[in-house]
C-alpha cells in the first residue's frame, strides 16, 4: 500500500506544485537488539520509533511504514527539504 500511496502523493504534488518529502530512517545495530531481546521486543521498539516519528511530523495524513527489517519510512505531504529536515532532527533529538 505504501507504493500506491507514494505514487498517488507524487502525482498530487506534481499537480498542485507542492513539495513532497520522504524520510527513511535506518536503525543502527537493530539486528543485534532484535537477536538479544527477541522479535517481539524488536517489533515493539520499531512501533515506538514510528510513534515518535509520527509525533514529530505533526501532520495529518502523513504516512509512516516499516520498510524492511530495520527501516522506517515517513511520507510528508507538503514538506520541503527544510520541513523534512526539521522532522528528522526532532525525531533523533
Amino acid at each position: 500500500s505504501f507504493d500506491q500511496c507514494l505514487l498517488s502523493e507524487w502525482q498530487r504534488s506534481a499537480r498542485s506544485q507542492q513539495p513532497l518529502s520522504l524520510l527513511l530512517i535506518d536503525v543502527d545495530h537493530f539486528k543485534r537488539y532484535n537477536d538479544h531481546y527477541g522479535h517481539l521486543a524488536g517489533d515493539a521498539c520499531l512501533r515506538q520509533m514510528a510513534g515518535i516519528l509520527y509525533d514529530c511530523a505533526q501532520r495529518s495524513g502523513a504516512l509512516g511504514v516499516r520498510m524492511g527489517g530495520e527501516e522506517v519510512a515517513r511520507l510528508l505531504q507538503g514538506a520541503d527539504r527544510a520541513g523534512a529536515g526539521g522532522v528528522a532532527t526532532r525525531s533523533v533529538g
